[in-house]
This record gives structure tokens, sequence and C-alpha cells, in this order.
């Protein structure tokens, strides 16, 4: 009897999880004011014009004559006069030759953060909420649920507020500051790690992957690749149980998943994001895993893909982090005072909040 109840509230919330998913699109249908066409107005009667007159005729000016310049006396030199070496202006050194590595990239930086750039549909508060909303507060709630089989003494309250916050601090953090970058770098590795720790659920344990390593290059009368395939298929296991409650909403959920990832794709493909793309590609293939293993298609395939799916992505993150890593490397000292002007602008905005400074 109480797993029949599971089972009806299970798919209950999941019918709320897909009308949530279509209610913002029929609201805003719904209130849609629709303005109707003026009423049409014919044209007046059309007014000839009148008859074209000439002008007259064009009188040339006289010859030009250039205005006279006076010549300015001739202004003696003092004796004590002594030519600067180089010119200054207010105590900066303005010759080019003598400008440093840290001033061209200074110069450098202020080009980019003048230079206008067009705002691509992902980086709109509407759809960074919409996002939050579906992918991370829904998803998050239901595939927690599910694990527990929707037993609130064994729901994982921590580990879904630890989730969700964490999603919504990587959509406030902006990347055009220092502290901002920093709290973005820092949760791309904490995705890493949560990848590292999902890829290893496709495999077994280190010590039964070095006994099937062992065995299959003992066997006689196969190739290579035939113990290879042996070898891949001993060490691989299915992560996904369709048997529970959670088996079945994972693929669901990586199904969710995938449609924003392939949006983001294609829209960082317009906008010539192409390391974007890539990373985006690697996360559809990573949620593909999920939809593999439940599918029946192979715990190889699944791990396979998922392998695969993490490079990708693993690789996107590198080359996204690579320029600014390696600036901080070069010139850690402008880095730190990037991040104290940061701290301090934060310090006065919270006492002009309070009301303590101006």
């Amino acid at each position: 009897m109480r797993r029949s109840v599971c089972r009806k509230l299970s798919i209950a919330l999941l019918c709320f999880y897909f009308t949530s998913l279509l209610f913002p699109f029929g609201v805003a249908i719904a209130y849609s004011d629709y303005q109707p066409q003026d009423r049409y107005q014919a044209p007046e009667r059309y007014q000839a014009p009148k008859q074209y007159q000439a002008p007259e005729q064009y009188q040339a000016p006289g010859p030009y004559q250039p205005p006279e310049t006076e010549q300015s006396p001739e202004q003696p030199i003092p004796d004590n006069y002594r030519e600067s070496d180089n010119y200054r202006n207010s105590g900066e050194n303005n010759n080019p030759t003598e400008y440093t590595e840290e001033d061209i990239d200074q110069a450098l930086d202020q080009i980019n953060a003048n230079r206008p750039k067009p705002q691509s549909p992902l980086d709109t508060d509407e759809y960074k909420a919409y996002k939050f909303t579906i992918n991370n507060i829904y998803s998050t709630l239901i595939q927690k649920s599910a694990d527990a089989d929707f037993d609130i003494s064994r729901f994982d309250f921590e580990g879904t507020i630890t989730s969700i916050g964490r999603a919504g601090l990587g959509i406030i953090s902006p990347n055009d500051t220092a502290i901002g970058y920093g709290t973005n770098l820092a949760l791309d590795v904490w995705s890493a790690k949560d990848n590292y720790d999902k890829g290893k659920s496709f495999f077994k344990s280190a010590r039964q992957i070095e006994f099937f390593w062992k065995l299959r290059q003992g066997e006689q009368g196969f190739s290579a690749a035939q113990r290879f395939g042996s070898f891949v298929s001993d060490i691989t296991v299915n992560p996904v149980s369709t048997s529970t409650i959670a088996g079945k909403v994972s693929p669901v959920l990586a199904a969710v998943d995938i449609g924003f990832s392939a949006y983001e794709g294609v829209e960082n493909l317009k906008s010539g994001e192409y390391n974007k793309a890539v990373g985006n590609l690697g996360s559809m293939l990573m949620s593909g895993s999920t939809i593999a293993a439940a599918t029946g298609a192979g715990a190889p395939i699944a791990a396979g893909m998922f392998i695969a799916g993490a490079a990708l992505w693993g690789t996107s993150k590198i080359i996204q982090h690579k320029e600014k890593i390696g600036s901080f490397i070069k010139n850690p000292r402008r880095a730190f005072n990037k991040v104290t002007d940061e701290v301090k602008n934060i310090g006065k905005g919270i006492k002009k909040f309070f009301g303590f400074g101006k």
C-alpha cells in the first residue's frame, strides 16, 4: 500500500513539474493584450505643386584675397633655458619606449572593457532566472526526493540547499571582477570534483580493475581488441537502476539538462563562443550517459559517453580560465591590488547601506 502511494505521489510531482515548464508561456499568452490596428484613414486629395520658379542668375564672387599675416616679433631665448630630457606630464613618463608590460595590459583591459558587445540571450536575467528555477531548483528537489523514495525522514536537506545555493552563487557572480571570477573558478573546480565522483560510479573498484586486467592479459587465443573489449565490460557497472524511483526520474531530469545545454550550445556558436559550445557538448554527453544507462544501452557505452563528455567539458573550462590564471601568475601583485580595491568598495557599500558612510 505504501509503495502504491509513493508511486502516485511521484507521478503527481512529475506532472506538476512538467506543468510548471509550460506555465510561464501560458501566462504570457493569456495576459498578452491584443492591440487592434487603427481604422484606415484615406489620404487627402492630391495637391499639385505650384509652377517651378527658376532662381536668379548666379553671381560669382570676386577673386580670393588672402588675409594679411602679422609678423610676430622674435622672442629672445633666455640664457638660463635648458630643454628637458624627457617630456613629463603630472609626474608620469609618457615616452612610449619606456612603457612597462603592466601598463600595456591595463590599457588593453580598459579598451576591452569599454568596447560594446551585443548581449547574448544567455546573459539576460530572464533566461538565467528561468534556468535556475527549472534546472536547479525543481530538478534538485525532485531528484533528492526520488533518492529518498519521497520519505521526508530520509530527505537530504543539506545537499539540496548546497546544490541550489551553489547554482545561485554562480549566477550572481560576474566574471568582470576579480572576486566574481575567483568565485566562478572555485565553482568550476567544485563541479569538476562532482564529475570525477560521478565518473567513478561507472567503474568497479581499483582492485577489481587490476584483477580483470591481469586476467584478460593472461588469456590465450583472443586478439588484443577482443581482450580489451572483455576487460571494459568486466570493469564497468550501470549506476542507474530503473527498478527504483530515482532510476526512473534521473533520465527525465537528464533530458531537461540536455535541452538547456543544446540551446546554450547553439547560441554560443552564433556568438562565436566556440570554446563554450564545446563545454555545452560535453555537458550533453554527460547527461546523455544517464539516459544511456537507464535505457539499457550498456554500461561500457554509458561510461564512454560520460568520459568523453567530461573531457570536453574539462578542456573547455581549462581554456576559459587559462588566460586569466596566466595573467595572475605573471603579475600576482596587480591581481592582489584588484581584489583589495574591490573589497574596499564592497566595504564602502555596506557602510553606506547601513548609514555609516557617505
